[in-house]
C-alpha cells in the first residue's frame, strides 16, 4: 500500500502545485550531493508516515524506505541528475529538513510542503530566463514528455503553452481564470471548466472530484478504486490522521 502512493507524490510535487523557505534554525543544512537525496527523502517519508499516521507500525518501515527510494529514483532521479532542471544541493538540504520539522510536530501541511514549488520542489532552481523555449514534447520516434525540460525555467516563471501544445515558454504563471497547462500561480489548481477548458481555479473542497493533489484545498486526492482516475476525489485533512495515512491510497 506505501509503494502506490509514492509515485503519485513524487510526480506532483515538480510538475504542478501552485520563495524558498527558510531552514529551521539559526544555520545553513549541509548540502545534499544528488546521489544520496532519494535516501534521505525517503527516510523524511517514511518517518511522516509511521510516526503520524496511527494503522503504520515501525514494522513496515525497512518496505516503507526501500518503496520510497526506488519511486524517487525512478521519478525524481531524472531531474535530480540533469542540469536544466537546476538541482540546488543546499536548498535540498533546506527543504527536506523543513520536511522533518513538519513531521517532528506531524504538522497537516506535509502534503502542501510535498506538492508546492515553493516547498520541495523549489530545489530546482532552473536554467531558463523568461522567454526561452521550454517544450517538453519529443515526437522525432515518439511522442514522450520530458520533465528536466518542463521545470528548466527559473524561479518565479512556468513552463506555458498554448493551447494546442505547440509552443512552450518561459513565462510568469498564469492567475486566477486564466487557461492553464500545468502553470496556475502558487495557491491555484488547473482544473477544467464546464467546457472542459482548462482554467486557473481555486483549489477544491473535501468531496470534488480531482485528478492530482494539488487541485484539492488538503492537497490530498485519492481514489476508491486504484488506477480509476473517475473515482478519485479531493479528502479532508484536517486531522493528524487524515492528513498522513491520506499519504496512503
Amino acid at each position: 500500500m506505501i509503494r502506490s502512493a509514492l509515485p503519485r507524490l513524487l510526480c506532483l510535487c515538480v510538475l504542478v502545485g501552485c520563495s524558498a523557505v527558510n531552514a529551521p534554525g539559526n544555520h545553513t543544512p549541509e548540502p545534499i550531493d544528488a546521489t544520496d537525496f532519494c535516501g534521505v527523502y525517503a527516510d523524511v517519508v517514511c518517518d511522516a508516515i509511521i510516526s503520524c499516521c496511527e494503522t503504520i507500525d515501525e514494522a513496515a518501515r525497512d518496505g516503507c524506505i526501500a518503496a520510497a527510494g526506488v519511486e524517487c529514483t525512478r521519478t525524481l532521479g531524472p531531474l535530480i541528475s540533469d542540469p536544466r532542471a537546476g538541482y540546488d544541493d543546499v536548498e535540498a538540504a533546506v527543504q527536506l529538513a523543513v520536511g522533518q520539522v513538519i513531521v517532528n510536530e506531524c504538522g497537516l501541511s506535509f502534503s502542501e510542503w510535498l506538492v508546492r514549488r515553493d516547498g520541495l520542489a523549489s530545489m530546482f532552481t532552473g536554467s531558463l530566463v523568461e522567454g526561452e523555449a521550454c517544450d517538453p514534447i519529443f515526437t522525432e520516434t515518439a511522442t514522450r514528455f520530458d520533465s528536466p525540460r518542463f521545470v528548466a525555467c527559473g524561479p518565479d516563471l512556468a513552463c506555458r503553452a498554448n493551447l494546442g501544445l505547440t509552443d512552450w515558454s518561459c513565462l510568469p504563471p498564469v492567475g486566477l481564470g486564466s487557461v492553464c497547462v500545468l502553470n496556475c500561480e502558487i495557491g491555484l489548481a488547473c482544473v477544467p471548466d464546464s467546457a472542459g477548458l482548462p482554467v486557473c481555479v481555486a483549489r477544491l473542497p473535501a468531496g470534488q472530484s480531482c485528478t492530482t493533489a494539488s487541485q484539492c484545498e488538503s492537497y490530498n486526492c485519492a481514489c476508491a478504486v486504484r488506477g480509476d482516475p473517475s473515482t478519485c476525489t479531493c479528502r479532508p485533512a484536517n486531522t493528524v490522521q487524515q492528513a498522513y495515512c491520506g499519504l496512503l491510497p
